[in-house]
């Protein structure tokens, strides 16, 4: 029996395949078949069989009807404003395209449903300028998800760890509808480097969305979240560089802005001005040993606030960046070895609450309880099975 071709659209396929960010050799090797034979059906030569256009549709993370689409679709535009750690091009892997597509059709979902709910704008998206202080916006910010700088002052003291303090400042932008995703992965195939992105942010008046590589630091992510919200005060969307700080290269207004908004919050300039001015590198190092523990930051962090308001030479800056940049990457590496050592890991139903966001979660799944929208739509949005669901309802926080 002669097997079924699929009457694919050649140019659609092309398409799929260059919008995942795949060169033709590799995209031919995950689908199972030569460069030579993937070329042929992108080229019109000849046509896959329906098992392989499944299997492509697989690969590209395309639904198969779209391969028969007669052109390629609108697709969503990749997050600009991207950079690396080492201020690099930007390089956009396929785990990195996917995981924007996926955030970015859940954003759309999401803003469309608080509209027909009733839900107003959030005043707070877009208030700011990059003609504002960065001191004034920055109290902004702690006032409109603490309350005031009194209470967020109290709450600080209290988190006595980064990752205390992290998860307070989650919990009040969800309550403030700021929709927060924190993964390092789609799955275990497509892992996002923290190199590559540390998050980006999805500006919009009804459902601004932040992602968060949870594959960083605990500091880092804090640093990043900050950030993030920043661009969201001045509405602005995109993948923005936290930490290439670079005094040779130029960087763009946006992104040093936002860098000081978030350094203000965790490290305020009241108190980095106070300490003295010093010049000896060794007597820097001590220094940044003992203070940085008095800050939710890292060496690396304190050490660029210091450069910041020249209170260290340029020299003794690179110096000590490069060995704090390499202890990094030691404890990044220590960290994985340890994650691979660890038996069991973490609950796979509450990392994947943390990879959809809590509230998104609690809110697709509702709406299915509730039978607003299909089974089939919920397990799209939330990207698993119907039965996991009744598992992770009774986890989210009412």
């Amino acid at each position: 029996m002669a097997k079924q071709l699929a009457l694919i659209t050649p140019t659609v396929i092309k398409w799929a395949r260059e919008k995942s960010h795949y060169p033709l050799e590799i995209a031919a090797k995950k689908i199972g078949v030569s460069s030579e034979k993937l070329n042929e059906w992108e080229s019109g030569k000849t046509l896959p069989t329906m098992t392989q256009a499944r299997k492509m549709s697989q690969v590209y993370r395309r639904p198969l009807a779209a391969f028969y689409l007669s052109h390629p679709p609108k697709d969503f535009p990749l997050l600009k404003d991207f950079r690396t750690i080492e201020g690099k091009s930007p390089q956009y892997s396929p785990p990195l395209v996917f995981l924007m597509r996926q955030i970015q059709e859940r954003q759309v979902w999401l803003r469309e449903y608080l509209k027909e709910q009733g839900h107003e704008q959030l005043k707070f998206v877009g208030s700011g300028n990059l003609q504002s202080s960065p001191k004034r916006l920055s109290k902004n910010i702690i006032k409109t998800l603490w309350g005031s700088e009194k209470e967020y002052s109290q709450i600080a003291s209290k988190n006595e760890s980064i990752p205390s303090l992290l998860n307070s400042w989650l919990v009040q932008c969800e309550e403030k509808g700021i929709f927060i995703s924190r993964t390092s992965n789609l799955n275990s195939h497509n892992v996002i480097p923290v190199e590559e992105a540390r998050g980006f942010v999805i500006s919009d008046k009804y459902a601004p969305l932040i992602f968060i590589n949870s594959g960083d630091s605990k500091s880092a992510q804090l640093f990043t979240l900050l950030h993030e919200l920043a661009h969201l005060w001045l509405d602005i969307s995109g993948v923005p560089d936290h930490f290439s700080v670079s005094y040779k290269g130029k960087k763009s207004s946006t992104e040093l802005f936002c860098n000081q908004i978030a350094a203000e919050i965790l490290m305020p300039e009241e108190k980095i001005k106070s300490f003295p001015k010093m010049t000896n590198t060794v007597q820097i190092k001590e220094f940044i040993e003992e203070q940085y523990k008095n800050f939710p930051v890292s060496r690396l962090a304190l050490l660029v606030r210091l450069k910041s308001f020249s209170m260290l030479n340029h020299a003794t800056f690179k110096a000590l960046q490069s060995q704090y940049r390499k202890e990094y990457e030691k404890y990044r590496l220590k960290q994985k070895m340890k994650m691979k050592k660890a038996e069991g890991g973490p609950n796979a139903n509450l990392l994947k609450i943390y990879a959809n966001g809590e509230n998104f979660t609690k809110i697709v799944t509702l709406s299915y309880k509730e039978g607003l929208i299909s089974g089939r739509e919920a397990s799209s949005l939330l990207d698993m099975k119907l039965n996991r669901m009744e598992k992770i309802l009774p986890m989210l926080v009412s």
